[in-house]
């Protein structure tokens, strides 16, 4: 795993090679199985193989960032596919209880995630799409960003792999 710091609009890192070549293949069958419901199908994964894969990996990442979780967290995995054409038109700084949020490109095509300037006005950049690896940030009250899949012709599909508090989004 190579991970490379970025800190404009804000901090935020780029990674390659998140996962070893047969784990990234494994994921990449799975997710490529599951159905789209939607223009934005949306699976979640609290356990199992593919959870687990991607969980170990991301805690290798924390290490990388020098980041180190709380006693009561859970990693999240949101395994999204996302149908040419779709935005979600909604610049954002995530839930407060989600600290880290890595999203690792699975499609060989796709979309980077859209960075905004602090105050939610300007777009800064697009990161760049880095199939088995991908962008992600420690959250903030400013780490505004946004995505879609215009310009595409095929699904959009990532693994979003997230440290948060323990029942972050339990209602």
């Amino acid at each position: 795993m190579k991970v490379i710091q970025h800190s404009e609009p804000w901090e935020h890192f780029e990674v390659h090679d998140f996962l070893d070549s047969s784990d990234f293949n494994s994921i990449k069958i799975y997710a490529e199985s599951l159905p789209l419901n939607a223009d934005r199908t949306m699976n979640v994964l609290r356990s199992g193989y593919v959870h687990d894969i991607l969980a170990r990996a991301m805690y290798k990442l924390l290490d990388e960032i020098k980041y180190t979780p709380l006693v009561e967290h859970e990693i999240t995995v949101q395994l999204d596919a996302i149908k040419p054409g779709w935005a979600y038109n909604k610049i954002h700084a995530d839930n407060p209880k989600k600290w880290v949020t890595f999203v690792m490109a699975i499609s060989d095509q796709g979309t980077g995630t859209q960075l905004y300037t602090k105050d939610q006005q300007t777009l800064v950049k697009t990161t760049d799409w880095i199939p088995n690896g991908g962008n992600g940030f420690i959250r903030k009250e400013d780490t505004w960003h946004d995505f879609d899949a215009k310009g595409l012709t095929d699904i959009r599909r990532t693994a979003i792999v997230m440290l948060a508090e323990k029942g972050w989004d339990s209602v």
